[in-house]
């Protein structure tokens, strides 16, 4: 199994507990592995024997903006089965991270990782 990492995607998304927080969008960053073999492509050197980077991003994006969850986690459930599916991935791991309660905490970041 092969990997392709993916890091720092800039995604706009509505996530929050409170109906105030759910109203405003905000950024976060993404980091993906895909997991897949790499062979077919790495035989012909074509794209459409691999997975288009662009087209994975375009579709974070994309799905990113239509969800709506109280939490990160389920957040980063839902983005990991969607992308696993979607690109046919024998795995896939993710990382989300956002700033937006980072002073209220008092701490640097806020991450969570998935795997599927």
């Amino acid at each position: 199994m092969d990997e392709i990492s993916l890091s720092g995607i800039r995604v706009n998304t509505n996530i929050g507990i409170t109906q105030e927080q759910q109203m405003l969008e905000q950024e976060i960053y993404v980091d993906l592995h895909l997991y897949y073999d790499f062979e077919k492509i790495q035989n012909s050197d074509d794209l459409k024997d691999g997975i288009d980077y662009s087209q994975v991003i375009s579709y974070l994006r994309e799905v990113s903006g239509d969800i709506q969850t109280h939490t990160l986690e389920a957040y980063s459930n839902q983005i990991a089965q969607d992308l696993k599916k979607k690109f046919k991935l024998e795995k896939i791991k993710l990382a989300v991270e956002t700033s937006r309660f980072n002073d209220d905490l008092d701490l640097d970041e806020i991450k969570v990782y998935i795997t599927r």
